[in-house]
């Protein structure tokens, strides 16, 4: 059974549920992406690798498990 268009508007009116967006910004500014956190200024500290000269058979400083000639040495 069809409705026609003045029940349909009715039901419209009654069920909050269907009713139609007035104001789109209102509805949507609690959203989440709407309020972006603002970025953290705590960073990680820098390892720190001194004076000391790192030979072409030890481990890689960047903790790759490579040796220093087959990882970062280029």
């Amino acid at each position: 059974m069809q409705m026609d268009i003045e029940t349909a508007l009715a039901e419209l009116k009654v069920n909050p549920r269907f009713r139609l967006i007035n104001n789109v910004i209102s509805e949507m500014e609690w959203w989440a992406c709407f309020h972006p956190e603002p970025h953290s200024t705590e960073y990680l500290p820098v390892r720190q690798t001194g004076n000391t000269k790192i030979g072409r058979n030890d481990p890689c400083p960047c903790d790759s498990g490579k040796k220093y000639k087959k990882c970062c040495l280029d």
